[in-house]
């Protein structure tokens, strides 16, 4: 196998896994796109092809990324009226989703997991800080859980859309320079 084939699966195995663990957020997908660079410069023992630029870029969108992650969850939760406990619950969802469901569903929970995590995160929250609510104020009303869950699902898909988009510029950040 020639070097420009393997530079080329090297970036496809890293744009396939950045997208699977986006969708599926196991493990932070961004991060497999770094890494596929330094493989890259490694097996060609050509690192002036990826210039500090490069580099700098690829460190921004990694940051972007997480912050989308964090802002799109807590904006989307917000929104709705939900509490903390509604927005620590739907991001620890996110993660706890897929690894319940997989014994449940196998394979299909790397998709269905973590936005059933997330709804389900965010309710399981907001229940524990709506039952401490009503311990300080007897009379504190009820929050509205199916516009709460909905305000999940809708973050997660936001987020993950967002991530994608990100996952597609360091791609092709990667492809131009590794080429």
């Amino acid at each position: 196998m020639d070097t420009d084939s393997v530079v080329l699966l090297v970036i496809a195995v890293a744009a396939f896994a950045s997208a699977l663990f986006t969708v599926a957020p196991l493990l932070p997908g961004t991060l497999f796109l770094p890494l596929a660079a330094a493989i890259v410069g490694w097996v060609t023992g050509d690192w002036e092809r990826f210039p500090t630029w490069f580099w700098v870029a690829q460190a921004l969108l990694v940051v972007a990324y997480f912050v989308v992650d964090h802002v799109a969850q807590v904006a989307g939760v917000k929104r709705v009226g939900g509490s903390r406990g509604a927005m620590v619950g739907g991001a620890v969802g996110v993660f706890a989703g897929p690894l319940i469901l997989a014994a449940l569903i196998g394979p299909f929970a790397l998709l269905l997991g973590p936005p059933v995590g997330a709804v389900a995160g965010t309710l399981v929250g907001e229940q524990y800080a709506h039952r401490r609510r009503r311990e300080l104020a007897p009379d504190a009303a009820a929050p509205d859980y199916k516009r709460l869950g909905f305000g999940a699902l809708v973050a997660y898909l936001v987020s993950t859309g967002v991530k994608l988009g990100i996952i597609v510029v360091q791609v092709v950040l990667l492809w131009v320079c590794a080429r």
